[in-house]
């Protein structure tokens, strides 16, 4: 299983090298029984029949969205917007694909997908954020007389302005914009650009809950936003609105080899080394261990990533 989702409620799913998706838990969202209501816990992952492989899992607390061919395809119980139909309350939603709300057709060049609280959104191969669902999920959403739940809408840099083009990369919050070969992070419902040290660029972003953490070409970690439990990782356990390079202890930058991987929870941040060896740094309850770290500490329990209350071991 490559990835988890682990919502805030009571439903999880797991991703499959496969591509397959399972899914387990109450079934109060609908998202184990792949939006047909049942009535009853599933106590047993199950496989969500989307007919391929999916490439991309997200959630949150009431949807699962799966990016398969090209398609970003969404079930649950999809309240506050979320099944992209501009209205509140939709129930028992089935996996069906997100579509343009101007034709009414699929979008059929999804790369990636991600989902926080009660909005999503999707990266088009052409390089655009699409997003959808109630408050301000990712830069300043749509103008003020879509209502309060909208359907998909591109991302904009000022409400009702530019359209932002030339998006890499994205997570919940942020995004990293590739123009004239120079690549700029950023962040927020009024879009900043990010400040890393000397100005390196990212080519990889992860968020958590009030913070987010990205890797330059070379594989060193940076993080930003909220870290009063260390989850910047930067051994200071202040907050900081520029970038700020993870360090293993007060003498070393880095982890020792390059960082391929980040996952990021809540409080809690997790990287994985190409050598294999894994850290984490902030709030590291999540890891077993009653404490936090402002440093990137050693992780030797056989557990790849965990998300909310769930864990992947190897």
């Amino acid at each position: 299983c490559p990835e988890l989702g682990c919502p805030c409620g009571c439903s999880y799913c797991a991703q499959r090298q496969d591509g397959m998706i399972y899914c387990w838990g109450d079934d109060r969202d609908f998202i184990p029984s792949g939006g047909v209501p049942i009535d009853e816990a599933v106590h047993t992952p199950a496989a969500i029949d989307l007919g391929g492989a999916a490439t991309t899992l997200a959630m949150s607390h009431n949807i699962a969205i799966a990016v398969v061919g090209g398609q970003a395809l969404l079930w649950g119980k999809a309240w506050n917007g979320m099944a992209n139909t501009g209205v509140s309350d939709v129930e028992a939603f089935e996996p069906t694909p997100v579509t343009d709300p101007d034709t009414g057709l699929p979008f059929t060049d999804v790369i990636d997908a991600d989902s926080e609280g009660t909005a999503s959104c999707i990266l088009r191969d052409e390089g655009t954020v699409w997003c959808w669902g109630s408050g301000a999920g990712m830069g300043p959403g749509p103008a003020e007389s879509m209502g309060d739940w909208w359907t998909a809408t591109p991302l904009r840099y000022t409400q009702g302005g530019e359209i932002v083009t030339g998006v890499i990369d994205f997570c919940m919050g942020c995004w990293i914009v590739e123009a004239e070969g120079v690549k700029t992070t950023y962040c927020g419902d009024e879009p900043t650009p990010i400040e890393t040290p000397g100005g390196v660029e990212l080519v990889d972003i992860e968020c958590g809950a009030a913070h987010t953490c990205g890797l330059d070409a070379a594989g060193q970690a940076y993080c930003w936003g909220s870290g009063e439990a260390g989850q910047l990782g930067d051994g200071v356990a202040t907050s900081s609105e520029s970038a700020v390079a993870v360090k293993r202890d007060i003498f070393t930058t880095g982890l020792g080899a390059p960082v391929v991987a980040l996952t990021l929870d809540g409080d809690t941040s997790c990287a994985s080394t190409e050598e294999g060896a894994r850290f984490c740094w902030g709030d590291l309850s999540p890891r077993g261990l009653e404490q936090t770290s402002a440093f990137a500490t050693p992780m030797d329990d056989g557990i790849a990533l965990t998300r909310g209350d769930c864990w992947l071991s190897d």
